[in-house]
């Protein structure tokens, strides 16, 4: 069981990530407009995931818990000693004072997602339809190998995890719920939306410059225009990003 997730930068990058990816999102139509208006107005977010790899990929969970709103309200009454300067001297005064506390109102979204030959995700606002989604996931791409000879190698965590999620759908005949199901309308958006990821992602674990200048080129001819945007996202500068378009025409 592996939780290598790219992830954690500052608040920044963080949001850069979530905006990324939700317009990846292969169900984007299924998203509210409450959603799409609370991550635009977002102040921060923090990211939890778990990355189990498998015979055809990884699978992958995410749970944003997006700040949407912070409000700073009067807090519990409490007596506090200051030190008061008068007539010459210093003395210590007890006063009463309430102390501010902050409140962040958060709004959870959930991510399911595959890597294998193409990275594809599912965004849900409801954490049972997650579920739902995230069991099927697992169930067809991490798959299991039967007859494990323990003779020639050592049963990992993941294993165990694979053969026992297996066995309980199979020995109680739950139905597994039916695959993810596409829901968007520009095939362009959501391109360009999984290579701001990667391009987000590749920033984040210090990747090599040649590796960001190739996503850089493919996000422009694949219709990302915005130069200033393909700078803040891959990290790169302008310049360079305009030398390394220049040398592939």
């Amino acid at each position: 069981m592996s939780n290598a997730d790219v992830h954690h930068g500052n608040a920044e990058s963080n949001l850069d990530l979530l905006r990324a990816r939700v317009q990846s999102a292969r169900n984007y139509n299924d998203l509210s407009t409450d959603l799409a208006e609370a991550i635009r107005g977002a102040r921060s977010v923090s990211i939890d995931s778990m990355v189990l790899g498998g015979e055809r990929g990884s699978a992958i969970l995410r749970i944003y818990s997006i700040a949407t709103e912070t409000e700073v309200r009067p807090g519990e009454k409490m007596a506090v000693t200051r030190s008061w300067y008068m007539n010459g001297e210093t003395k210590d005064l007890t006063v009463e004072e309430f102390l501010q506390k902050e409140i962040k109102k958060t709004r959870r979204l959930w991510e399911v997602g595959t890597r294998g030959s193409a990275r594809k995700s599912w965004f849900y606002e409801e954490s049972d339809r997650a579920l739902a989604a995230y069991m099927q996931v697992l169930r067809s791409y991490l798959g299991r190998k039967l007859n494990v000879d323990l003779n020639e190698r050592h049963l990992t965590a993941e294993d165990v995890f694979k053969h026992v999620f297996a066995d309980v759908f199979e020995l109680q005949g739950i139905v597994i719920p039916s695959d993810p199901r596409d829901n968007f309308t520009d095939p362009k958006a959501v391109n360009i939306g999984n290579l701001a990821a990667a391009a987000v992602e590749a920033r984040l674990a210090d990747s090599s410059t040649k590796i960001r200048k190739r996503i850089a080129v493919d996000m422009y001819r694949n219709g990302e225009t915005n130069i200033r945007r393909i700078s803040k996202l891959t990290g790169l500068a302008r310049d360079t990003i305009y030398k390394e378009l220049e040398s592939e025409n």
